[in-house]
């Protein structure tokens, strides 16, 4: 089931800059989906490439490697659902960079008889390690009730991330030219905490062979969870 309902679609006009060549987001409308991005007046030597240079992803439209330009933006005001639930998907990139982008969210629920908050929601990708050839778990993204964002560009990843009390989600687009897309294997952890301080935890798993299955390979661990298998 769809999380989000869709309403009447708007527009608007937005100026995005990517200063110094660095990934640069902006929140278009609050409680809204963007529906399409275009360039309108470029005003950057550096191209404006959509999926390369400027793009979008929910609520938020997105500028990169130097592109600044008027851009005219519409979006459709959304609903949460009223219960909760927790997606998690691997799409191709719209720029058909890398392995594709990996998206895990949370949604609490509008109900007064359920009082839990979202504590952390982590995304990881299983990587040749320990004895024998073995592979563990290592950290790609994580955002937590003490560090509630995070934004982060490198050679290999591209991240955007968010929490809340009641909404959590994780962006993760996989850059790197290297990796083994068909063998690659993400999980995705998130945690949720009542009132008299119990945890309890939902997991997923995206893998070559099922997609998506929850999982008990990852350790737990009576305070992180499937962290207690990753390094920091």
């Amino acid at each position: 089931m769809n999380s989000f309902f869709k309403a009447a679609e708007e527009c608007k006009q937005m100026r995005l800059s990517s200063h110094g060549y660095a990934y640069h987001r902006e929140t278009v409308a609050p409680d809204a989906a963007v529906t399409s991005m275009t360039v309108v007046t470029k005003h950057s030597r550096s191209a404006c490439v959509s999926g390369t240079s400027f793009g979008y992803s929910d609520a938020d439209a997105w500028v990169d490697k130097g592109c600044r330009a008027d851009f005219k933006i519409c979006y459709a005001p959304v609903a949460k659902s009223r219960s909760p639930s927790f997606d998690f998907n691997l799409r191709k990139a719209a720029d058909d960079e890398g392995c594709g982008v990996v998206t895990c969210t949370q949604l609490m629920a509008e109900n007064p008889d359920d009082a839990r908050k979202i504590k952390k929601l982590t995304v990881f990708k299983k990587v040749p390690g320990g004895e024998k050839g073995a592979k563990k778990w290592e950290k790609l993204a994580k955002v937590t009730s003490k560090s509630p964002t995070v934004q982060e560009t490198s050679d290999s990843l591209r991240v955007d991330g968010q929490l809340s009390e009641t909404d959590a989600r994780i962006e993760v687009q996989l850059l790197a030219s290297d990796m083994n897309c068909k063998s690659l294997k993400l999980a995705c952890e998130a945690q949720l905490i009542d009132d008299t301080g119990r945890v309890s935890t939902t997991k997923a798993v995206i893998g070559k062979k099922k997609y998506p299955k929850e999982i008990a390979e990852i350790p737990d661990d009576e305070e992180d969870g499937i962290e207690s298998a990753c390094p920091e």
